[in-house]
């Protein structure tokens, strides 16, 4: 049987894990570029007031005569619409524009938005909520290909954890669970296109990774060098005594290190949180003369300008998305008339997309679910 195996975000075992799916994750808040096109685009696409129409068809777009719903009717859907029951990633109540920033957020950031449905039945009364859930709680259960989908939601996919806290396990809608108390659940999960034949989505800037991590080793190494000279500025090698080494693996392990060399990252580089200005160490006796050398840090300022135009043009590339939206001026300047250009261009494309794919998010799962439970049209 496939109990208890979940499939990790990348990689096949728990060793790949969800360490790409962190590490996405993470990257929308460490690299600027990121981070600016994400809020760039929520401004642009999700900041004006909602417009209900009249939905034809989801995917082709038919000849009506007018799609404009009439003032009551609007009102009454604007008032169904003001009474879902939205919670956000902390339990608290969210509106729909946060909602559909939030998902913005993770379909960029990672490729998926996972959101729990609940209904249920009170005194006689239906209640149905929708709660947004972190992407990295959410693994699929391995199943056959007979078997509906299972989402197994934990805060942590560490084994230990696991061993210890069972993941909560919902089917993946359509399909649904009721438990004890009569609730009745189950996991929406939406991806980014081209996901069809994988389990998760992938975010659409997924090309540009190493240029969005290399922003942030840019600002990181210019950090640890101003504040901590974190690498060993100085190397001294002197001549070992016939006696034997001064340095042994032995002598490292008896310090808590696995070896010589382990000791000598730890002290010297930057994986360790105080590390020395000075490395030292020898070599054989006999060899020669002791030797000193003084490392001077990379402060080219036109290497970083260049390096990291290079990066934002990389990330901005695979958003489809122009630097002067982000309020960024480039050499020719920012006309009235050429940001106008610019943005009917983006309009109708990239934000185009990002306003269908949250009204996508509405009309096709969560008003169906809700008018079907609670009733209304």
């Amino acid at each position: 049987t496939y109990k208890d195996v979940f499939i990790p975000y990348a990689g096949t075992d728990r060793q790949t894990s969800n360490g790409l799916l962190r590490f996405l994750l993470s990257l929308s808040e460490l690299s600027p570029t990121k981070n600016s096109v994400i809020e760039s685009k929520a401004f642009f696409s999700l900041s004006g007031k909602i417009k209900i129409s009249k939905e034809i068809d989801p995917d082709f777009m038919v000849a009506v005569e007018n799609d404009e719903p009439g003032v009551a009717e609007a009102a009454g859907f604007i008032e169904f619409l003001k009474g879902l029951d939205l919670v956000g990633v902390d339990g608290q109540a969210i509106s729909i524009k946060d909602w559909v920033n939030i998902r913005l957020k993770h379909i960029e950031s990672c490729g998926n938005f996972y959101y729990l449905v609940s209904k249920s039945t009170l005194a006689g009364s239906r209640a149905i909520q929708f709660r947004i859930l972190n992407p990295d709680e959410c693994l699929y259960l391995v199943t056959t290909d007979e078997q509906p989908k299972i989402m197994a939601i934990s805060k942590y996919w560490t084994e230990d954890y696991v061993a210890r806290n069972a993941p909560k396990m919902y089917p993946v809608y359509p399909e649904s669970i009721t438990d004890e108390e009569g609730v009745e659940r189950c996991v929406v999960h939406e991806k980014t296109a081209g996901g069809e034949t994988r389990w998760y989505g992938r975010p659409k800037d997924i090309g540009s990774v190493m240029y969005q991590y290399l922003e942030y080793q840019n600002a990181d190494y210019l950090n640890k060098e101003t504040e901590g000279r974190f690498t060993g500025k100085v190397f001294i090698e002197v001549e070992e005594a016939d006696t034997g080494s001064l340095i042994t693996d032995e002598d490292s392990q008896e310090r808590g290190f696995n070896s010589m060399a382990d000791e000598l990252e730890f002290s010297f580089s930057n994986k360790s949180d105080d590390p020395m200005s000075i490395f030292f160490t020898t070599r054989p006796a006999g060899a020669g003369d002791a030797v000193v050398e003084q490392f001077a840090a990379n402060t080219s300022e036109n290497w970083y300008k260049t390096i990291n135009e290079e990066a934002e043009r990389q990330i901005l590339k695979t958003h489809n998305w122009p630097k002067k939206l982000l309020g960024l001026t480039e050499a020719t300047g920012l006309s009235t008339n050429e940001f106008l250009d610019i943005f009917k261009i983006v309009s109708a494309t990239t934000i185009k997309a990002i306003q269908e794919g949250s009204a996508k998010c509405f009309n096709q799962t969560i008003i169906p679910l809700a008018a079907e439970y609670l009733g209304g049209n």
